[in-house]
Formats: structure tokens, C-alpha cells, sequence
């Protein structure tokens, strides 16, 4: 697993395209709920790969969750 200074990182634009295609500000509500982390250089917000994955990993066991009630 590469470290957080050297694991990739993305721009909103490039999440919302990599999550399916999500509006911008969709990701950014995701950022501000807490839902999905980031880390901020200056003001600019980027997403890690770790918290991608983190991300998808919890919205998966919530949709099965979901479907098993």
C-alpha cells in the first residue's frame, strides 16, 4: 500500500467522473457531510486513492444492508 504522500490523488472533477459520472457538487456534499475524505493543499481539495476505496467499501456494505431488509 503506498503511502498518503505517495498514493495517487484526485481532483473533484476526476471523483466525479471515477464515482460513475456524479455531479461535482455531489462530491463536494460528500466532502462537507464527511462522507468521503480529502485532504486540502491551500484551498484546493483532493481525494486520496485510500479514501476512494474507504468510500465505495462503506457505500457497498450500506446497499447490501439495504437489500437484505
Amino acid at each position: 500500500m503506498p503511502s498518503k504522500a505517495t498514493e495517487p490523488k484526485f481532483s473533484i472533477e476526476q471523483v466525479a467522473r471515477i464515482l460513475g459520472g456524479l455531479h461535482p457538487t455531489t462530491v463536494l456534499r460528500l466532502l462537507h457531510k464527511r462522507k468521503l475524505g480529502y485532504y486540502q493543499f491551500g484551498s484546493r481539495k483532493m481525494v486520496g486513492q485510500s479514501h476512494l476505496d474507504h468510500y465505495v467499501q462503506v457505500a457497498e456494505r450500506e446497499a447490501k444492508a439495504k437489500s437484505i431488509h
